[in-house]
């Protein structure tokens, strides 16, 4: 039996350059890394708040650098003001309620998963066969199609810790 290892660098910095932004309030600006207004997953204070800019938006976040192998594909969020998630990549998509706890629409992946932990935090996976980019979008519905626009507030986001990518294309 092998270790999972995680393809990833910089998995709780997404303030780091290796995280691309489209949509969000830079960090320092809207956007906190690090904050200590919620706690992440394990009790620390890792969790960066991503919060959407006004006007249309399609916010995202997204690694950008190429894993080109299959793989699956998490991240551990947890609403604040914005309450539906969808994991992207190369115009497939997976919808995530962080209301309700459960799957919404899906295209292009494999064992799409949401598993609800403490504190309002849940964890969303999809199994990738071939991957270009892997992100997170923000999204109004559960029935969204690929990062479909709206009109954001400017205040709504997510928090986010603990990106991962390993290479079991099984979804968990």
């Amino acid at each position: 039996m092998s270790a999972r290892v995680n393809l990833l660098t910089k998995t709780e910095q997404f303030d780091d350059a290796v995280w691309a932004k489209a949509g969000l309030n830079p960090f320092g600006s809207g956007s906190v890394a690090n904050t200590t207004a919620t706690t992440d997953p394990l009790g620390g204070n890792t969790a960066d708040f991503i919060q959407e800019n006004s006007g249309t938006v399609q916010p995202v976040i997204y690694y950008a650098t190429t894993i080109s192998t299959a793989s699956t594909a998490s991240f551990y969020v947890k609403a604040n003001g914005r309450n539906f998630v969808q994991i992207v990549n190369s115009g497939s998509y997976a919808n995530f309620d962080l209301t309700n706890g459960v799957v919404g629409t899906v295209s292009g992946f494999s064992n799409p998963t949401i598993t609800s932990l403490a504190s309002g935090w849940y964890r969303v996976s999809v199994g990738i066969p071939s991957s270009t980019v892997i992100g997170i979008a923000f999204i109004n519905s559960s029935t969204a199609g690929y990062r479909a626009s709206y009109t954001g507030d400017g205040t709504s986001g997510i928090y986010i810790w603990g990106a991962g990518m390993d290479l079991s294309p099984t979804g968990l």
